[in-house]
């Protein structure tokens, strides 16, 4: 089986996640890509991610969801906001609405993922400049919640995840 792993990441949150799905295919004829290629439209499995913003994907990963046909797909990511399950569905519905309906979405993970420090540095201004706003304290707390994310628990759970998918394969 040829699996492509395509994945666009930033701050380094959604590259551990490809590194746990790159580990887990180490089997079979497994690529990783970070831009579009032809290669990635002769996968049999595609592992497609993103890290996201206001609960949308990347518009890189935008432009390559647009360009898939007749895929099995599991898609990932991760998110700096957020740590429910229904705001992770949420962001998978937003990413769904990119991918042709020709494509087989097989499962979906996502989890939190650390913030730059200069998002900190942001938070603690606005703070000084109003200290008491309670939605910017509310994001400063955010941020110090997801500061070891993902974490072991988090890649575990991704494991599991791409083994059930690489079984039902």
């Amino acid at each position: 089986m040829k699996i492509a792993i395509v994945y666009d990441s930033v701050t380094g949150n959604t590259k551990k996640l490809v590194d746990v799905i790159y580990d887990e295919c180490m089997d079979f004829d497994v690529h990783v890509y970070t831009n579009f290629c032809d290669d990635i439209l002769g996968a049999d499995l595609l592992f497609c991610g993103s890290w996201t913003y206001k609960g949308e994907p990347s518009d890189k990963m935008k432009d390559i969801y647009q360009r898939l046909d007749n895929k099995k797909i599991f898609i990932f990511g991760t998110c700096g906001f957020g740590g429910s399950l229904q705001y992770y569905k949420l962001i998978f519905d937003n990413t769904c609405k990119y991918i042709n309906k020709s494509n087989n979405i097989l499962d979906y993970y996502f989890c939190p993922g650390k913030l730059p420090y200069r998002m900190k540095n942001k938070y603690v201004q606005m703070l000084e400049e109003n200290p008491n706003d309670k939605k910017v304290t509310k994001m400063l707390e955010n941020f110090n919640n997801v500061l070891d994310r993902p974490n072991d628990i988090d890649l575990d759970e991704l494991r599991g995840r791409v083994r059930k998918i690489i079984n039902e394969s």
